[in-house]
């Protein structure tokens, strides 16, 4: 016979906050991140390796837009970390979006956040972001081995003025959870990021620079197929630094596979 003297404690929304349960590895959401560095470069790509990667709810957009967002997190309730996102835009439903394929971080906290409550495809790697008075900005990332999957740098050129543009398209990933016993997994088209939902504030002291950028897939690796997205040419670069402020809530269902 059940004895309620001995009965677990942790209820479902105890359960609910993450893993481990009664101790997860991160807090929120929100999540809250202050004076970021952020470069993104903006490319046309070879639109079959958009199509390789698409899940068939969605449309390439015939343009085969690609970017690439780098992050320097210097403070954030999920602690400080690197990012790389690898991103190509579609049309999902009659609108446009940003699909975000790839992730590199460089942090266990950062890595579990944005899979199991945005379903990021994240992975975990290594990252280097350095800072030059002769090439500005040089950036890394890889996995494992020593030869970086990419290789990026920004020089700045000329301040403008953040705006309305085609960087504030909302996001969509797929967040998959496989069952562990068979049959089928759960699969999710998430909205992690809405512009419209963020909050993001230049402070007085932040800064905007379109620039004179490189870029570079150095690995070819079948684990991590960044390379496919090629550089047929590129559209775009531009950084921000400085004070600023950005916080994101949660994300959005929008189909169930």
């Amino acid at each position: 016979m059940k004895s309620s003297a001995l009965s677990g404690r942790l209820q479902k929304n105890d359960l609910a906050r993450g893993m481990p349960s009664g101790d997860p590895i991160f807090s929120g959401p929100p999540f809250h991140w202050q004076n970021l560095e952020r470069v993104v470069l903006t490319w046309q790509t070879d639109i079959e390796a958009c199509l390789h990667i698409c899940p068939d709810c969605m449309e390439v957009d015939s343009s085969a837009t690609a970017r690439l967002v780098l992050y320097n997190f210097h403070l954030c309730t999920l602690g400080p970390y690197h990012e790389a996102s690898l991103q190509f835009k579609v049309n999902f439903e009659g609108n446009p979006y940003w699909f975000e394929c790839k992730n590199l971080v460089d942090s266990d906290i950062a890595f579990a956040a944005g899979r199991e409550l945005f379903g990021i495809p994240k992975k975990m790697g290594w990252a280097t972001w350095e800072k030059s008075s002769v090439s500005g900005i040089n950036i890394e990332f890889g996995r494992g081995s020593k030869v970086p999957i990419l290789s990026a740098a920004f020089q700045c050129q000329a301040p403008f003025t953040l705006g309305a543009n085609d960087e504030n398209l909302p996001s969509l990933s797929v967040r998959v959870i496989p069952t562990g016993v068979g049959g089928d997994p759960e699969i999710l088209v998430f909205s992690g990021f809405d512009p419209a939902k963020a909050t993001f504030r230049m402070g007085a002291d932040g800064y905007a620079y379109k620039g004179l950028c490189s870029l570079a897939f150095q690995a070819r690796s079948l684990l991590d197929p960044w390379h496919e997205f090629t550089v047929i040419k590129m559209l775009d670069s531009e950084y921000i630094g400085g004070s600023n402020y950005l916080t994101v809530g949660t994300g959005e269902v929008v189909k169930k596979y």
